[in-house]
């Protein structure tokens, strides 16, 4: 494990042992525990901010298409594409129509 010097405020190094000893920890175990929540709540933040970006890229794909195809809708679309299920779960295929045997 490697040491590292960092500088606090007065104020906030108090707050910190003040906190680590009601929750019965050393201030490092405190500050890598708060450190660690600080950091995946970032990586979230930007995860979602990438899914955004790429459904906002895929809208604007979608009425790329709506414009060359017309009227079409690309909400209804999604719509029976969700709809759309075989054992329970959409499967973006076509339903399959029973061929009648005579």
């Amino acid at each position: 494990m490697a040491r590292v010097n960092v500088f606090l405020d007065d104020r906030l190094l108090e707050a910190i042992d003040q906190e680590a000893s009601r929750s019965n920890m050393k201030r490092s175990q405190l500050v890598q525990e708060a450190l660690r929540g600080f950091l995946d709540v970032r990586r979230r933040a930007a995860e979602e901010e990438e899914a955004r970006k790429r459904m906002t890229e895929a809208c604007a794909v979608m009425d790329t298409v709506a414009e060359k195809l017309g009227g079409w809708d690309p909400v209804s679309v999604i719509r029976e594409f969700r709809e759309r299920t075989g054992d329970g779960e959409a499967t973006g295929l076509p339903k399959r129509r029973s061929a009648r045997r005579s």
